[in-house]
């Protein structure tokens, strides 16, 4: 087992880039220089277990956060450690915060990406019909596919 020299926060701060000219409201972005996840949120070693470097600033300069809500990068800079430019919120929130074109904000995280039906039609306002659902993600359903699936039923009918 490898030691590594300094405090949790004394490496934390030396992995740290505030000169980057990168802000938001007035006060620069802290750009993560080490080790980052697939996503690109940076990475620390605490007590031999991987933890998000947002996370250990959020901690270390603000207290934990409520359990059950993420930290928004207000920035919209997932390599910024900047406690300053992170916001407790809910899952759902981050989502409709992020940047999934508008019409998808409705719809949840994974599916926002999603901008034409399976046969093609794209999601817009005027094609997209929104199903709420009270124990799951909502759910969206093409108008154009919808107006040919009836018109299908009914001929099948006579």
């Amino acid at each position: 087992m490898a030691y590594v020299k300094g405090s949790v926060f004394e490496r934390f701060l030396r992995k740290i880039d505030a000169s980057t000219g990168k802000e938001w409201n007035g006060t620069p972005c802290w750009i993560w220089t080490s080790a980052k996840n697939t996503n690109g949120y940076g990475m620390l070693s605490v007590r031999l277990k991987s933890q998000l470097a947002h996370r250990v600033s959020f901690s270390r300069f603000h207290g934990e956060h409520q359990h059950g809500l993420e930290l928004d990068h207000l920035c919209r800079n997932r390599d910024c450690v900047n406690p300053d430019h992170m916001e407790p919120v809910t899952h759902r929130e981050n989502c409709l915060r992020g940047a999934a074109p508008k019409i998808d904000r409705k719809i949840n995280c994974a599916k926002s990406k999603i901008t034409h039906c399976p046969r093609g039609h794209e999601y817009t306002t005027g094609n997209t019909l929104t199903h709420r659902h009270p124990n799951r993600a909502d759910s969206r359903e093409c108008r154009e596919c919808n107006r040919v699936s009836c018109a299908t039923r009914k001929a099948w009918k006579k």
